[in-house]
């Protein structure tokens, strides 16, 4: 990834998209600008709490998919089955 904020030939671009950002700010979106320019806020620690929800697995592993005639697993048991061409 590059960044182009940065780069003369996307100023243009830049400034639009700052602008179209600005104009869908509300609420606490606001304290993201000072004398309307954007600041940010100050960088705070991120403490990560507990994640026991298995959000984080890929797939359909728990439970573990059932085996079809051939063995093979089958993950979308809810998807129609392919046509042969």
């Amino acid at each position: 990834m590059v960044d182009l904020g940065g780069d003369p030939d996307h100023a243009e671009t830049l400034e639009r998209m700052k602008g179209l950002l600005k104009s869908s700010l509300y609420g606490s979106d606001e304290k993201w600008l000072s004398n309307g320019e954007f600041t940010g806020e100050p960088a705070r620690t991120f403490h990560p709490g507990p994640n026991r929800g298995l959000s984080l697995t890929r797939g359909n592993q728990w439970p573990v998919p059932p085996i079809n005639k051939k063995g093979d697993m089958v993950f979308f048991p809810e998807a129609p089955a392919p046509k042969n061409l």
